[in-house]
């Protein structure tokens, strides 16, 4: 298997060195990262612009207890909204506790949803910090438990991931124990699919699954819904590594690798991008490769790119790659789409 490694590896190397002199995409080609961004969930609301200099003079003083902050998130209009980001972006556990207080409060006139982000995790050491920490992810449950605007609910569920640890995993995984029937609406869909995405945010966050979250993500792998199919994909793409020991059975991964490899031929691009990220997570291979892939120019680069990765991470996904590459035409290789073969001479110079 080496000999054949650096034979393809060769032969790799002088296609890219042919295809480097090709031009690059015409103007009007897409841009892939704009493409990718336009099917990213959108979370809340803008933050607002800063218009009271009351507030951005606190800021700048990183005054958490400044007083006009504190009178204005009492109020019910757009000043309590911006004091409230403001509080965000000064950080700290002042703010934290300000910030707690709001959310146990009365529902009227919003809340910081989607503005918590922004906080900075404690550290080593910051005992008093972690506990400010804590009391906020307890306060953003609470009010995520009584809140009927649907907007509002979707931003808080950003603001869990962002602040929520393994608590908030046992209790996503509440959440998503059962699936949207077929008579669901909309909103109860979406929802499905934000606390899903938020467990792969905790997951890139460093937090580990539990059973049930892990399984409530391989039963999403598996509906006919494409928004909560979509969402378990990128979950269990960003879960699988942080979650090592309840993905250690080869025969789990395999289970998983079939479910993903039935839901990818015909699927949105990002999803492909997605699933391939999946596949590279666990370690496992689709049993064959959609004709499509390596072999059509009508497949996104930055997809081939994530499935090259996913098949170098196992013996058996590596001779899939040459076997395809080897039947791929040359003049497929042009702009750039060059990144597939420099990502596939890449990985097999490093398991040569």
């Amino acid at each position: 298997m080496a000999g054949k490694l650096q034979v393809a590896a060769l032969a790799l190397f002088g296609v890219v060195a042919a295809c480097a002199k090709d031009s690059p995409p015409p103007p009007g080609a897409t841009d892939p990262g704009a493409q990718a961004a336009k099917t990213l969930p959108a979370w809340g609301t803008a933050p607002p612009v800063a218009t009271e200099p009351a507030y951005l003079d606190a800021e700048l003083r990183r005054a958490a207890g400044d007083a006009g902050l504190a009178e204005a998130t009492g109020f019910a209009d757009q000043r309590r909204i911006q004091a409230l980001w403001s509080l965000a972006r000064i950080g700290g556990e002042p703010a934290m506790h300000r910030l707690a207080a709001v959310l146990d409060g009365p529902r009227e006139g919003g809340g910081p949803y989607a503005s918590l982000g922004l906080l900075d995790a404690p550290g080593a050491g910051e005992e008093e910090k972690l506990e400010a920490w804590q009391e906020l992810e307890d306060a953003l449950w609470r009010r995520y438990a009584i809140e009927t605007d649907a907007g509002s609910e979707l931003a808080l569920l950003f603001d869990i991931a962002r602040i929520g640890g393994e608590a908030s995993i046992e209790r996503l995984a509440v959440e998503l124990a059962d699936l949207p029937g077929p008579d669901a609406d909309e909103v109860e869909v979406e929802r499905h699919a934000s606390a899903t995405t938020a467990l792969g945010i905790l997951c890139a966050r460093g937090f580990a699954l539990d059973e049930s979250s892990r399984d409530a993500i391989a039963q999403g792998i598996s509906t006919s819904r494409p928004e909560l199919r979509r969402a378990a994909i990128y979950a269990l793409g960003r879960c699988a590594r942080a979650s090592t020991e309840l993905f250690a059975l080869a025969e789990e991964r395999k289970v998983l690798a079939d479910r993903l490899e039935a839901r990818l031929e015909g699927a949105p691009d990002e999803q492909r991008r997605l699933t391939w990220i999946a596949f590279g997570a666990l370690g496992v291979s689709p049993e064959s490769l959609v004709p499509a892939l390596f072999t059509a120019p009508d497949v996104p680069w930055w997809v081939e790119v994530e499935a090259v990765r996913a098949l170098a991470q196992s013996p058996e996904g590596r001779k899939l790659l040459l076997e395809r590459l080897s039947d791929a035409p040359l003049a497929q290789w042009t702009g750039a789409r060059v990144h597939v073969l420099l990502e596939a001479l890449a990985a097999m110079r490093s398991h040569v």
